[in-house]
């Protein structure tokens, strides 16, 4: 059986690409893990100069419970007006998966923080 010879290029692309083949996308200087989240921060950046929103801060992490050193990223945390006691986080995934869904389901459980999937 011959085997199928690739080159290093293509094999340095393969072995950098994202298991979902989501595309690291920049925008403003960022680097995003897709373009799905690089679209959604560019939205969100409308939302504010319309007034929309007071702002937002990109990847937050937070411990899903208070003695875990296990963390949840959410994208985005978003700020509404009146953030003092409004604040929305915000997940942008192509594709949802069980430990994701699982840590989401922590967070509501030990903080009461809801993490919406978009």
């Amino acid at each position: 059986m011959k085997q199928k010879r690739i080159s290093t290029q293509k094999f340095a692309k393969m072995k950098n690409r994202n298991k979902y083949n989501a595309i690291r996308t920049r925008y403003r200087g960022r680097t995003y893990d897709s373009k799905k989240e690089a679209n959604y921060a560019a939205q969100l950046d409308l939302l504010q100069t319309a007034g929309e929103i007071d702002g937002w801060i990109p990847q937050v992490s937070l411990p899903v419970t208070p003695i875990s050193s296990i963390r949840y990223r959410a994208d985005f945390l978003v700020l509404k007006p009146g953030w003092e006691d409004y604040v929305e986080f915000i997940d942008v995934k192509g594709r949802d998966t069980p430990q994701s869904r699982q840590k989401r389901k922590q967070l509501m459980e030990n903080y009461s923080i809801e993490v919406e999937v978009r």
